[in-house]
C-alpha cells in the first residue's frame, strides 16, 4: 500500500488567474506564498519521502516551500507540465470562444485527437498524466507527494482511480489543498482526502 498526495500550486501572481495558464510562467501572487506556507506544516506531518513537482515557477515555489518544510529536496519533472494551451495561453474562456469559436466545447469534449491551436494534442498530455501515474505506482517510495497543475493533477487521479475518459473535468482541484489517494498492492486505488482545507464555493 501507498499514498500519494497531489497538490496543485498556490495562486499565481495577479492577472493569471481565470485564464488559460498552460506553459505560461507566473510565479505566486502574495496569497499564494501564503498557501503553501500554510500547508507546509500539513503536508510536513504526512510525511512524504518523495517530492516531485511542476518546474515551472507557480508549482517549483509552491514545492520548494513545503519540501522545506519536509526536509526533503523538490525534484523537477517535465512530466507534469500543465497542458500547452498554444494560442489560447494567457486568455479567457470568453476571449477564446471569440477567437475560436467552439474551440472550449472541442477541449470539454476530450476528445484524443483534439490540440489547442499551436498547442498540445490532448492524447500526448493523457499519456504523460498516466506515464506519471503508473510511476507513482510502481516506485518504491510508499509515500509520494506530486506538486504541478489542475490538468495534469486531474488526469493522474484519473489514472490512479481508473477513472473514465472525460474524468478530469469532473474533479475541481483547489489552490494548495491536498488530495490523497491511497494505491493498493493489488493495483487498487481508494480517494480518501480532497480538497483538504478549502472552503469549497461556485468561484473557487
Amino acid at each position: 500500500m501507498k499514498q500519494v498526495h497531489l497538490v496543485r500550486h498556490g495562486e499565481p501572481e495577479a492577472g493569471y488567474t481565470r485564464r488559460f495558464l498552460g506553459r505560461v510562467n507566473p510565479g505566486l501572487s502574495p496569497e499564494g506564498v501564503r498557501q503553501a506556507e500554510r500547508i507546509a506544516g500539513h503536508i510536513a506531518g504526512l510525511a512524504p519521502d518523495r517530492i516531485l513537482t511542476s518546474p515551472l515557477r507557480r508549482a517549483a515555489d509552491t514545492a520548494d516551500i513545503i519540501a522545506r518544510a519536509c526536509r526533503l529536496p523538490a525534484e523537477r519533472d517535465d512530466r507534469l507540465l500543465e497542458i500547452d494551451f498554444g494560442q489560447l495561453e494567457g486568455l479567457t474562456f470568453k476571449e477564446a470562444s471569440g477567437l475560436y469559436p467552439g474551440i472550449t466545447d472541442s477541449w470539454q469534449a476530450l476528445a484524443g485527437d483534439f490540440s489547442f491551436p499551436g498547442g498540445e494534442n490532448f492524447r500526448d498530455f493523457d499519456n504523460r498524466a498516466k506515464a506519471m501515474a503508473d510511476f507513482v505506482t510502481e516506485a518504491p517510495e510508499k509515500n509520494i507527494l506530486l506538486v504541478a497543475h489542475g490538468g495534469i493533477l486531474r488526469g493522474v487521479l484519473c489514472h490512479l482511480l481508473a477513472v473514465e475518459a472525460d474524468g478530469p473535468l469532473r474533479f475541481r482541484l483547489a489552490y494548495a489543498a491536498p488530495t490523497t489517494v491511497v494505491v493498493y498492492d493489488d493495483a487498487g486505488a481508494v480517494l480518501t482526502g480532497f480538497n483538504l482545507g478549502h472552503r469549497v464555493t461556485a468561484l473557487s
